[in-house]
């Protein structure tokens, strides 16, 4: 019987630890493999060769810089309906992109320097609309 819960005991601490290191290695390894690129036609969000999310600059409604605080649900309610695009989990700022049409109306990007990626997408839809 005491066998028994110490065998119990030991699994639950290896499954905790292994679930630790992969939220570790999950925080540290995005940041390698996503890729947030400013194309002519849109914006997209890959992870490796995967693609999370494309919008088209007629379909974006706003772009804005966004806390870490205003992304915690706990202080910002409509931050649950809010769509993370790759990246990691902690950022100070990312970027808060609303959509015109679609299922996910907003995606949190978390590019390196987020008001220069404003700025190029900004500017990017101004000269689409010409």
């Amino acid at each position: 019987m005491n066998s028994e819960c110490i065998s119990i005991f030991f699994s639950i601490v290896i499954t905790l630890f292994f679930f630790a290191l992969c939220y570790f290695f999950a925080q540290i390894l995005p940041g390698f493999s996503t890729t947030i690129r400013v194309s002519e036609w849109g914006v997209e969000v890959w992870e490796g060769i995967v693609p999370v999310a494309r919008i088209r600059y007629e379909d974006i409604l706003e772009i804005r810089p966004v806390t870490f605080k205003e992304m915690l649900p706990w202080h910002n309610r409509q931050a649950i309906n809010w769509y993370r695009a790759g990246g990691k989990f902690y950022v100070p700022k990312a970027v808060l992109v609303q959509k015109r049409k679609g299922i996910i109306k907003f995606v949190v990007i978390s590019p390196e320097d987020v008001d220069a990626f404003i700025r190029e997408v900004k500017r990017k839809m101004s000269s689409e609309k010409q």
